[in-house]
């Protein structure tokens, strides 16, 4: 499905990693509520992971439990 889009981080210090699974390095951690663009979703560890946008242009990966799709 397209997961292109805005997205809402829901949790506290949820890490960003630089690829999708736990055993990539983290390389960020974002805050409660902050609002990110999801470009690319992806499978690892069992778990959806998020390729997205933060709103000064770095990228990073996120897990899905700690993203919540806007309309979606």
């Amino acid at each position: 499905y397209d997961t292109n889009g805005s997205g809402v981080i829901t949790g506290t210090d949820v890490r960003m990693r630089s690829g999708a699974g736990t055993d990539t390095n983290v390389i960020g951690v974002f805050n409660n509520g902050e609002t990110v663009q999801v470009m690319a979703s992806a499978q690892a560890d069992g778990t959806t992971w998020y390729q997205v946008q933060r709103s000064d242009g770095s990228t990073g990966w996120v897990s899905a439990d700690y993203c919540s799709m806007n309309g979606g």
